[in-house]
């Protein structure tokens, strides 16, 4: 594996790391796209729909109907 962290500025106190798998192998499943969402040190939600979020902690898809909301609980919601 040969992962890429990204850490998005905090909101409150929860941060989210994007991880991109820059490493292909048939063996095993690589993350593309994928968000973790942290809280107090501990992950709190995963979130893999191949999407970027905004500003407003909203994870736009290509996909105009899916968008990802980050709660203040740290967990990602599907929203309108």
């Amino acid at each position: 594996m040969h992962p890429v962290f990204t850490i998005l500025p905090p909101m409150d106190d929860i941060i989210v790391v994007r991880v991109d798998d820059m490493e292909y192998s048939e063996s095993r499943d690589s993350m593309i796209d994928t968000y973790l969402s942290m809280k107090n040190g501990k992950v709190v939600d995963i979130l893999s729909e191949g999407c970027d979020f905004d500003v407003s902690y909203t994870c736009n898809n290509h996909k105009p109907d899916e968008k990802f909301q980050l709660q203040p609980d740290g967990c990602f919601k599907k929203s309108q």
